[in-house]
């Protein structure tokens, strides 16, 4: 998401599958998602800020930095930022959710997958 942001390319991240979206508020909700993950809770917006910035009622004024993960995890010796362990919908009328797995940079540090794990 990082990447295709910061290429000016933010929109890549929506779903293929939504033929039409209303690119605006697509960025707003990137923008506010992109905020929320910076690593000092100083730079991150408090839940009232994000719930305007998703209404509309204000814009993203502050800028958004690289969150701080990916630079440590660059600085040690990762390479590709683009993917992480994610799960996707399966389409079932029982909101049934599949796990689909792939090596990156979560799975890169000794231990951070127990402790992501455990939080489930």
């Amino acid at each position: 998401a990082w990447t295709l942001y910061e290429s000016g390319q933010a929109l890549g991240i929506v779903d293929p599958k939504l033929k039409e979206f209303n690119e605006k508020e697509a960025l707003r909700v990137i923008c506010a998602a992109l905020l929320c993950t910076q690593g000092s809770p100083h730079q991150r917006p408090s839940m009232s800020r994000v719930m305007a910035i998703l209404a509309g009622d204000i814009e993203v004024t502050e800028v958004v930095t690289k969150p701080s993960y990916i630079t440590e995890w660059q600085l040690r010796g990762g390479g590709d930022t683009s993917y992480a362990t994610s799960s996707y919908y399966s389409g079932s009328t029982t909101g049934e959710f599949r796990e689909k797995r792939e090596t990156a940079p979560l799975n890169s540090y000794p231990g951070i997958a127990g402790r992501i794990d455990e939080g489930r």
